[in-house]
């Protein structure tokens, strides 16, 4: 079949199927990355600068650079978080069509085998 023999193609089914494995480990990690990374978005403000702690005008320039800069810079890194994981699940459902059209073409080559086996 195309040339391909039993062999090549499961140990190109095998290597798919470590590929999505690694791939699923990924979107694992990047989705605890996503979370924590959610659950820390509220220290980029702190601490909080009060009256007891800092205070007057450098203190109130402080604030807003703190709170426009690191806001934006938290903002970049979360759409970048965002684009890696569509990247991975992207990936993996790629990975997935690439195992399912290997797995089709092993039976196929099984089923051309035990034909010939019969007819021999």
């Amino acid at each position: 079949m195309f040339g391909e023999s039993m062999s090549e193609l499961r140990q190109q089914l095998a290597k798919k199927e470590q590929e999505l494995t690694e791939l699923e480990n990924a979107a694992t990690q990047l989705e605890e990355i996503y979370q924590d990374f959610l659950d820390n978005e509220k220290l980029i403000s702190e601490p909080i600068l009060g009256a007891k702690t800092w205070s007057g005008k450098a203190a109130n320039k402080f604030n807003a650079a703190r709170g426009r800069e690191l806001t934006e810079a938290y903002r970049e890194v979360y759409l970048q978080l965002v684009q890696a994981y569509r990247v991975v699940i992207y990936c993996i459902n790629e990975t997935k069509e690439d195992i399912a059209s290997l797995k089709s073409k092993i039976v196929q080559l099984e089923e051309e085998v035990k034909l010939k086996a019969l007819n021999a």
